[in-house]
Order: structure tokens, then sequence, then C-alpha cells
């Protein structure tokens, strides 16, 4: 997914906590990926389209679940030499 660079963080989702019946919502940017499973429980990945430079994560989570493992990196522009 792209994150949003805010400060000296990424923004990987944002939480929304609905008031009395504690529901979260999430907003994430998500990409179009491939996905090839080479183990158990080993999966290769990669993005449908080329990356544009910028701040993106990997992120791996339950649906309804808190509990998120999340792998950021960033993608520059090719050094022209």
């Amino acid at each position: 997914m792209r994150c949003q660079p805010k400060k000296d963080v990424r923004v990987v989702e944002k939480w929304n906590i609905m008031p009395v019946t504690n529901e979260v919502a999430f907003e994430r940017e998500n990409l179009e990926i491939f996905r090839q499973q080479v183990g158990n429980e080993l999966y290769k990945i990669w993005p449908q389209e080329p990356l544009t430079p910028g701040e993106y994560a990997v992120i791996e989570y339950a649906e309804g679940e808190r509990n998120t493992q999340i792998w950021d990196f960033r993608v520059e522009k090719p050094d022209p030499k």
C-alpha cells in the first residue's frame, strides 16, 4: 500500500473508532499485487504496475483484527548516469 509521509513517520493507515459500538473503520490506499505461494505460509508478492517514487508498506493483517505487521520502504527515482 502507499503511505503518506508526515514529519518523521510514514502513515500506513488511519483507524477510526466509532463511538458507542467501538467498531474500527480503516482508511488505506491499497495497490493491486500479484501473489504466488512458494511454501507453507510463504508467498512471493509483486505489484501489478511499476511503483512510482514514494513511500510504501507491505502489511499483514486479519480482517477485523487490530494486530498488524508492517514492513515499510521507499522507492526513489533512478540515478541518471
